[in-house]
């Protein structure tokens, strides 16, 4: 009985050890697959929120340049500049130094949330939420967000820098087409005032009559084929001139020009 004992129980032994001895490795492997998964789920998470992050970031700046291009489109030129050259100093510099930078802002801006300047309600017109900062302040924060990127930036290796050349050149574009346009504006502002004066001009003297007040002087300038008036903006001290041709068939065609002292020069605006 002894014997049919050690002999029934021996497979079942057996049996038993082997899988247990299955399960064990199956086990392992499942726990390496579900830490495998979860290092990727937990890698994958953490690319997500820096990814935020960095959009968050940029969206901050984005405003805040809109609102210094409203205000005055040269000192977006040179705020972006002084961010250009910060970079290109931070590429150069060894790693204690670019540690040092981006230390001042995080103990400066402790949160991402503290980079917004504005922090106004999505409805509220940016025009509205600058008046209640402080003088340079917008500037300010455009360049610590600036900084703060270009920082993050080497810190990420990357090989795309925020500032280049290419980008440069489609900055002066830009900012030009848009101090352009405002000049344009003035200019029609201008000679609309000035057609109220010829409106009162019962003579009829209206390509000769001078019109001048504390903003304005306007006045008729000599032209072989175009009837032209040279303009002086007294707050700016910018000059313009503005030329209209008619056709063979009465048709108008008007030009605008940014000009000097002489009113000789005519450089054509952004249509």
């Amino acid at each position: 009985m002894s014997f049919l004992g050690d002999f029934v129980s021996t497979p079942v032994i057996l049996t038993a050890l082997v899988c247990l001895y299955l399960g064990y490795a199956y086990g392992r492997s499942s726990n390496k697959k579900i830490h495998s998964v979860l290092g990727w789920r937990s890698a994958e998470s953490e690319r997500l929120r820096l990814d935020a992050e960095k959009r968050y970031i940029e969206v901050l700046r984005r405003e805040l340049a809109n609102a210094i291009v409203s205000d005055n489109p040269n000192k977006m030129v040179t705020l972006y500049r002084k961010g250009w050259t910060f970079e290109q100093e931070m590429l150069k510099a060894d790693a204690a130094r670019v540690q040092a930078e981006g230390d001042v802002l995080t103990k400066r801006y402790p949160l991402y949330e503290d980079f917004d300047l504005l922090g106004t309600r999505h409805f509220v017109p940016y025009s509205d939420a600058v008046e209640s900062c402080e003088e340079d302040a917008v500037a300010d924060r455009y360049l610590d967000i600036s900084k703060f990127i270009v920082l993050q930036n080497i810190k990420a290796k990357s090989t795309r820098p925020i500032f280049s050349e290419s980008e440069d050149t489609i900055l002066r574009k830009t900012m030009k087409r848009e101090i352009d346009h405002r000049f344009r504006a003035k200019i029609i502002d201008a000679m609309d005032k000035y057609k109220m004066v010829r409106g009162a001009d019962k003579e009829g003297h209206y390509e000769n009559i001078d019109y001048e007040d504390r903003a304005l002087f306007i006045f008729r300038l000599q032209h072989i084929v175009d009837l032209r008036w040279g303009i002086l903006f007294k707050d700016t001290q910018e000059r313009a001139i503005y030329s209209v041709f008619y056709d063979d068939n009465s048709k108008a065609y008007k030009s605008f020009y940014r000009s000097d002292d002489t009113f000789q020069k005519e450089e054509s605006l952004y249509p």
